[in-house]
């Protein structure tokens, strides 16, 4: 709990190290997240997970190389500006975002077992039986976002200004979903299946570190545009300490996000 905090210290350390910084403007976000994950067992230690997936030389046999895949997520909330120059600002936002992943199995044979589904039990083996789970997890974000102009003095009031964008966000887990699509075959005369996703002990919060870059438009004297693409990379493992895999998903994101600007103190 204690990694929330980072934000606030963020916030207080440079407005107080800027005299002169104020709040530009206030605004929203929203944008898609592409997905990638990483699972690999902790300090490269054979383990076994509940469902008994097997592991070779640390990694999972059913890592992103094998069977999971990319998935679209989504983000949204709000953000505050600050200026500190002309060259310099900061924004710390307040949003919700929902990311994961897609974990393929083919060629499943009868009596295979799958972890939130069953037994398969099906006699028929002319039909390929193959699953598709779609893991979801839901956070609370506390992004604080530091964005440099990269134009000379001449062009920095242009209606179209570029920056390089880097900073940290926090986040809080909310919730874990999952679903399961059968295809071929059936459960207890089920093909779809979801619930709360319990195959790992989940870390309640995370730490991410972010790099892009941020363009912004100019639309009227009071409202800009701003499309921002980030990296965003955990630097915390997404489960406990004392959970034998270290699994992480790291982010391309896309914001697109509308700005209102106060008027400006400074008067420069």
């Amino acid at each position: 709990m204690k990694y929330l905090l980072l934000p606030t210290v963020f916030f207080f350390f440079f407005c107080n190290a800027n005299a002169q910084s104020q709040i530009k403007s206030v605004g929203l976000y929203v944008g898609p997240d592409l997905c990638l994950p990483s699972i690999k067992a902790r300090n490269n230690n054979p383990t076994q997970l509940p469902n008994g997936y097997a592991t070779s030389n640390g990694q999972l046999a059913d890592s992103l190389s094998k069977t999971d895949g990319l998935r679209i997520g989504y983000h949204a909330g709000l953000n505050v500006l600050f200026k500190f120059s002309d060259q310099f600002y900061m924004d710390v936002g307040l949003g919700y975002r929902n990311s994961g992943f897609r974990r393929h199995l083919y060629k499943l044979q009868q009596e295979d077992s799958m972890m939130y589904v069953g037994e398969i039990e099906e006699l028929s083996q002319g039909v390929p039986k193959n699953i598709t789970y779609h893991f979801r997890y839901s956070y609370l974000e506390v992004p604080v976002l530091f964005h440099y102009s990269l134009q000379n003095i001449e062009h920095r009031f242009d209606d179209v200004n570029y920056y390089i964008t880097f900073g940290i966000s926090t986040s809080l887990l909310m919730q874990t979903n999952y679903n399961a699509r059968l295809f071929g075959f059936s459960v207890d005369e089920k093909n779809f299946f979801k619930g709360t996703d319990n195959q790992y002990k989940f870390a309640t919060t995370g730490v991410n570190a972010m790099l892009g870059a941020r363009i912004v438009s100019v639309m009227d004297e009071k409202w800009k545009f701003y499309f921002t693409p980030l990296f965003t990379y955990p630097l915390l493992s997404g489960t406990a300490n004392n959970e034998g895999i270290n699994w992480k998903t790291s982010l391309v994101q896309l914001n697109f996000g509308f700005n209102y600007m106060f008027a400006d103190k400074s008067n420069d």
